[in-house]
């Protein structure tokens, strides 16, 4: 898999539409670099909409989708939890913490969630719990 890949190609385009629409709201302090805290300020300040997205901000939800998929290694539309790990570790979030994420969201216990899963327990959590841990 690489960046002219379909799974490539959806993640490069759901993640310039999401930096073309927030990155002027998400540099708070102009400087035109978006700092951990910022983006982490920001991402918890994003309001459920009335459709039920978790988010409130389609754009996000394009790129979390996206790379759910890409961190689906095997293609078969689940993630289990060493790949859901791993990919929370690349986005710098602590093993333990995206252990406890996980458990939040495979509710039967499994070991394994699909995107219908995630974005369920988005709803009924918020993304913040489930991308970076509970608090």
């Amino acid at each position: 898999m690489g960046p002219s890949s379909p799974k490539g190609r959806a993640l490069i385009e759901a993640n310039l539409a999401l930096w073309q629409q927030q990155a002027e709201l998400v540099d708070r302090d102009h400087d035109g670099r978006i700092t951990r805290e910022e983006y982490q300020e920001w991402f918890g300040s994003l309001p459920a909409s009335d459709a039920g997205s978790p988010s409130g901000s389609p754009e996000v939800m394009a790129v979390l989708h996206a790379q759910f998929y890409v961190a689906d290694r095997d293609g078969d539309g689940l993630m289990t939890r060493h790949e859901f790990v791993a990919w929370r570790g690349f986005k710098g979030v602590p093993a333990g913490s995206a252990e406890a994420s996980f458990a939040l969201i495979d509710s039967d216990g499994d070991g394994a969630i699909n995107w219908n899963d995630f974005s369920g327990a988005a709803q009924r959590r918020g993304l913040g719990a489930l991308l970076y841990g509970p608090s």
